[in-house]
């Protein structure tokens, strides 16, 4: 009697515990690939010409224009890994707390592509600040007009937090075989 109760205790904690945490893992895995993935040179292309053709084509003034594209093009890539780090890396418990229940597995991943995503742009504040600081406005040996770069950086960022979660839902949360779902997450 003693040793089944010891054999079922160990069932307990050493089968029934590790799905638990299990999923928690594959949130976090999704999380880091996702990101990884966002930040690949053939995404960071597609986003910065999403920027363009999305953000920048909003600007009627063809100087102002072309500087918009040309900064998209230039910056993103150096702009990207702060941004994703502050507006899903750092979030990630709370992305990953939230509960998608009587769904699929690949169905969650697809959701938690969206969780991302609006993840993203609810951190629109502090992603404005982040970029008018430091990391690039205020930057050391900054050559350019501070307070002008910290305006555009208050109408840009906003509209480019859009373009890039509406880029990752429609390039990420398919829930096909080839998709991002599928494969690294292994989830469809």
């Amino acid at each position: 009697m003693f040793i089944l109760l010891f054999s079922l205790s160990y069932f307990y904690v050493f089968c029934l515990f590790p799905i638990v945490s299990l999923s928690e893992t594959v949130c976090e895995f999704t999380v880091d690939a996702l990101v990884t993935q966002i930040l690949e040179e053939q995404s960071l292309d597609e986003q910065s010409e999403a920027l363009v053709s999305r953000v920048c084509s909003e600007i009627v003034d063809e100087e102002d224009n072309r500087r918009c594209q040309r900064s998209s093009r230039s910056y993103w890539y150096y702009l990207a890994p702060f941004i994703y780090e502050l507006g899903i890396l750092n979030d990630m418990d709370a992305i990953c707390s939230i509960q998608h229940s009587d769904v699929d597995e690949c169905a969650v991943c697809g959701l938690r592509v969206q969780d991302m995503a609006d993840n993203l742009k609810e951190n629109q504040d502090a992603i404005i600040a982040l970029i008018q600081g430091d990391v690039y406005c205020n930057m050391e040996n900054a050559w350019w007009d501070i307070p002008k770069c910290q305006e555009e950086i208050t109408w840009y960022i906003p509209r480019a937090l859009v373009v890039i979660a509406e880029y990752m839902i429609e390039s990420f949360a398919g829930t096909e075989a080839s998709s991002f779902c599928a494969d690294p997450v292994g989830a469809c």
